[in-house]
């Protein structure tokens, strides 16, 4: 909510999203459908955990349920659109 308060167009927009454990990407897919929200935001970075074999044991418990390198690619894939 805070973020069109804030921000217009004109400026330059870093969003570090980096929650372990909590709600990190229902935030990453809320912008992603909010184009009012993503046409703000000029650079975003976050860390999508995919479950990949090999990377796993790396990433723990921190995986995204259902996700892949297929959906990890759609998210991002729609927020450069905006």
């Amino acid at each position: 909510r805070m973020l069109p308060l804030i921000a217009s167009p004109a400026d330059f927009v870093l969003v570090k999203l980096d929650i372990d454990g909590g709600p990190e990407m229902e935030i990453a897919y809320a912008i992603a459908a909010r184009p009012e929200l993503s046409s703000l935001i000029d650079v975003m970075v976050f860390e999508y955990h995919f479950k990949e074999p090999g990377l796993n044991s790396y990433w723990g418990d921190s995986q995204v349920d259902g996700s892949t390198v297929d959906s990890a690619i759609r998210l991002m894939w729609r927020l450069r659109r905006s």
